[in-house]
């Protein structure tokens, strides 16, 4: 199972940043039902697959909804779990009509997923279905106060384009990257200034 696995000092003097070549493990595309397949929503807490609460490398939660006829209240999806360091982790994600909502905080495991809020709605006999899975937005092992990062690889590739970077100053959950590409178990290599 891939895992960010460290990170290594390139170059850079004493005092100075330096700049860093992270291993972020080789990631799996984004799965938009690997936590919970397709059940009706409701409020109480979802069916986690089992064997998969723990996830290849820290990484964003998606809610994917889909309607039956006219939309319910959806209410909210809470999930808790760790991030990267075993660290206690929740976020709330509101479902969206007939998409994908996507967590901004990357969670290592999924302990528990429950959703408050939803309601039928009164003319529609059939509730809303939903899926929770996780996405292509990978947590980052060190706390960003800015995007320092210099550039990003898949499967030993440079991306032509500048990675989304999200600086989690205060959370380290909150430090996150998504790629260009999209995800597909090969290795992904993030330099960037360590300051």
């Amino acid at each position: 199972m891939a895992r960010i696995q460290g990170h290594t000092p390139l170059y850079g003097a004493l005092g100075a940043s330096r700049i860093i070549a992270l291993d972020m493990g080789a990631p799996a595309a984004a799965d938009p039902d690997y936590l919970v397949t397709s059940t009706d929503m409701k409020v109480g807490v979802y069916t986690i697959v089992t064997g998969h609460g723990t996830l290849d490398v820290p990484r964003n939660v998606t809610v994917t909804l889909t309607r039956q006829e006219t939309v319910d209240t959806l209410g909210t999806i809470t999930v808790t779990g760790t991030d990267i360091n075993g660290a206690a982790l929740t976020e709330v994600i509101t479902p969206l009509d007939n998409t994908t909502a996507y967590g901004t905080k990357a969670f290592k495991t999924v302990t528990k997923i429950e959703g408050t809020g939803w309601a039928v709605n009164s003319g529609t006999p059939d509730p809303d279905l939903i899926t929770v899975g996780f996405g292509d937005s990978l947590g980052l092992p060190v706390l960003l106060s800015r995007d320092s990062v210099i550039r990003a690889f898949l499967g030993g590739n440079k991306e032509s384009a500048h990675p989304t970077v999200a600086a989690g100053a205060t959370t380290l959950a909150a430090s996150t990257i998504k790629l260009n590409s999209a995800l597909n178990g090969t290795a992904v290599i993030v330099d960037y200034y360590e300051t």
